[in-house]
């Protein structure tokens, strides 16, 4: 059985640097690896994942499950932003691990309006490790827990769009007081 670990949190919670770190242990071990991210990410360049302090390593995009068919079994699977992959995609990196692989996995657990997203949910049912992280609330400098996302300055309403691409000018993290005294 291979290993599948995971780490979620609200936006700006260390969680892509932390995907980094794993990624860079593997790679001075010696061990076969590719790191993937959501062809629908679009905060970055192609051909790259990019934490939030800077920091990167290579990556190829995915767009469907079809893209993990020509990973080697015994590869480590580097996934960041899971929120964004679909279903079958979720599905491909479980059976990945089922066979023997690797995977260590990033991406948020709840959606701006918190609720979880069901693919995240989907992994972290199948992990064998799951690391829950913080951010500092950006309101009160409390712990953070979870994501605002505002639009023209306000928070966005919770029946707007799920997915919305976005960056700090979009999304700020929030403790649940901070979350809920900014909801009209």
């Amino acid at each position: 059985m291979g290993l599948l670990v995971i780490t979620v949190g609200p936006m700006f919670s260390g969680k892509t640097d932390w995907l980094v770190d794993r990624f860079d242990e593997a790679s001075a071990q010696g061990i076969e690896l590719i790191a993937v991210r959501p062809a629908i990410d679009s905060r970055t360049p192609v051909g790259q994942i990019r934490s939030h302090s800077g920091r990167t390593i290579p990556a190829a995009s995915v767009a469907s499950d079809s893209d993990f068919a020509g990973i080697p079994l015994g590869t480590l699977v580097v996934a960041d932003e899971i929120q964004f992959l679909s279903q079958p995609m979720i599905a491909a990196l479980i059976r990945h691990a089922s066979e023997g692989a690797g995977v260590v996995a990033a991406g948020l657990d709840y959606d701006f309006a918190r609720r979880p997203f069901e693919v995240t949910t989907a992994l972290i049912e199948a992990a064998d490790e799951v690391v829950v992280r913080t951010a500092t609330c950006t309101r009160c400098g409390g712990g953070a827990g979870f994501t605002q996302r505002f639009a023209n300055g306000v928070p966005a309403p919770l029946d707007a769009d799920r997915i919305v691409v976005g960056d700090e000018t979009t999304y700020r993290p929030r403790c649940e007081s901070c979350w809920l005294e900014e909801r009209p």
